[in-house]
């Protein structure tokens, strides 16, 4: 088996490493300091949908890192990987605003506005990886 270490310097793979480090984030600034006595995550549903929209792509975003890293080359040119993150991009973009447009409503919150403009700014990062992904360049 071999592994395509030189991926993760195209510019597809650093995307795909920043996209994962702000997604991380984004869970982190979202989940903080929202668990009940019971340790139960509790936050309101813009809130939940960004968080879970988050943990999702964060997740998807890890995956195809570590099938292009063993071998799966074909993976950034298929119509899967463009259809992944046109979705994610869509998704991320009104939950990032409607989750800001709350947020500011309900009052000044600086982790929560840091985490609007993540998620922004993860969806920004999406659709150039879906763009790119009409070029690939792997190795």
């Amino acid at each position: 088996m071999a592994c395509y270490c030189e991926y993760v310097l195209t510019a597809s793979g650093i995307l795909k490493l920043f996209q994962m480090v702000v997604g991380a984030g984004i869970v982190f600034l979202l989940s903080e300091g929202r668990l009940d006595a019971n340790c139960y995550l509790s936050m309101r549903l813009d809130a939940l949908i960004l968080f879970i929209a988050s943990i999702v792509f964060f997740f998807n975003a890890l995956l195809i890192l570590v099938c292009v890293l063993v071998g799966a080359l074909e993976i950034p040119g298929s119509t899967m990987y463009r259809m992944n993150y046109f979705m994610a991009t869509f998704i991320h973009v009104p939950t990032s605003i409607a989750y800001l447009c709350i947020e500011t409503r309900v009052g000044v919150y600086v982790q929560g506005s840091i985490a609007g403009a993540l998620g922004i700014l993860n969806s920004l990062m999406f659709l150039a990886n879906a763009v790119m992904a009409y070029h690939p360049r792997v190795v």
